[in-house]
């Protein structure tokens, strides 16, 4: 589950959908990229096929300029 400031990033051609799990308004913002030069990882390839950004994460890697270097 997302939830306020998270991100998903996945490849397409995966079955996806959208619900909200809770009786709260729930705004999603959904945006996507066409495959222009067909270099695109296959949907039937596991890695990379599905990613999850946490809003906490990146307020942490904002705050802490030295973390993730390397």
């Amino acid at each position: 589950m997302l939830e306020t400031g998270d991100s998903a990033h996945f490849l397409s051609g995966l079955t996806h959908l959208t619900w909200n799990h809770t009786s709260e308004p729930t705004v999603i913002l959904h945006t996507c990229t066409m495959d222009v030069f067909g270099d695109a990882q296959s949907a039937e390839t596991p890695e990379g096929a599905f990613a999850v950004t946490r809003a906490d994460d990146r307020r942490s890697t904002a705050e802490s300029p030295g973390k993730g270097a390397g």
